[in-house]
């Protein structure tokens, strides 16, 4: 027993070579694309001016929903699908395309370590980005255009993590279809087509599907906020399922 366990240290220390070093240099990255930041930031403010001035055009003296403002961009799929989407599909391309991938594997990084520092460096600083900060720059733009009203805070802080596992979601989905497919091209289309049938699913009008349309990988990232409980065991089984098969296919190519 005694040896057994510095050998499990050894290997999940193996298993895990290179990580933090490698998930600094990936969000270190990200301060080249200040651009896309830059507008992460800027079409709430625009989007949230304006549903001020529309509200203030119909009910002025209506006070705001705080909690809602705080969580709109949290589960809002025609928000976190397309900016999850685009700002990850190169996740896998972009290396092959300039050869970095093939050179960052020879340095002591486990395969393990490059896959989970693609998906955590880029979840942690879209979720920043793209639904925390939004989230605030509604409620800021909301309160002063409109006025303040105590909001839920635990309901906001539900959808903030509501948020992470959304975002986490569409970024481990392009990290898998990246180690299958060969552009981002075939990668957008193909999360897309994922996108668009749990939007869709539930609109077919056949009794034996509805049951299942709450349980599609793309309706279960609410489990957080949903009565469905259930939505939380599929939530990880998708989660858990999609990350084994990356690596499995990862592990089988040859890079050079």
């Amino acid at each position: 027993m005694a040896t057994q366990q510095p050998s499990r240290l050894s290997q999940s220390g193996a298993l895990l070579l290179g990580f933090q070093t490698f998930l600094r240099k990936e969000i270190h990255e990200w301060q080249r694309k200040q651009g896309a930041i830059a507008l992460l930031v800027f079409l709430p403010i625009v989007f949230s001016a304006l549903l001020v001035f529309f509200a203030k055009s119909t009910a002025p003296n209506q006070l705001p929903d705080l909690t809602l403002a705080a969580s709109s961009y949290s589960n809002n799929p025609a928000w976190t699908v397309p900016v999850s989407v685009l700002l990850s599909i190169g996740l896998i391309t972009q290396e092959l395309d300039s050869g970095t991938l093939s050179w960052n594997l020879t340095k002591p990084l486990s395969r393990v370590s490059f896959l989970l520092g693609k998906w955590l460096s880029n979840t942690l600083v879209i979720w920043l980005f793209a639904i925390v900060i939004p989230n605030f720059v509604s409620v800021v733009i909301s309160a002063i255009g409109l006025g303040w009203k105590t909001p839920n805070f635990g309901q906001i802080l539900a959808f903030q993590v509501v948020g992470f596992c959304a975002v986490g979601f569409w970024v481990l989905l392009c990290l898998f279809l990246g180690v299958v497919l060969k552009d981002q091209a075939s990668i957008t289309t193909g999360a897309l087509i994922v996108a668009a049938l749990g939007s869709f699913l539930p609109l077919i009008p056949i009794e034996e599907i509805k049951p299942f349309a709450p349980f599609y990988p793309s309706n279960t990232l609410d489990w957080l906020v949903s009565e469905n409980r259930f939505k939380l065991f599929a939530y990880l089984v998708y989660m858990a399922g999609m990350a084994i098969a990356t690596k499995l296919i990862f592990d089988r190519k040859e890079f050079s």
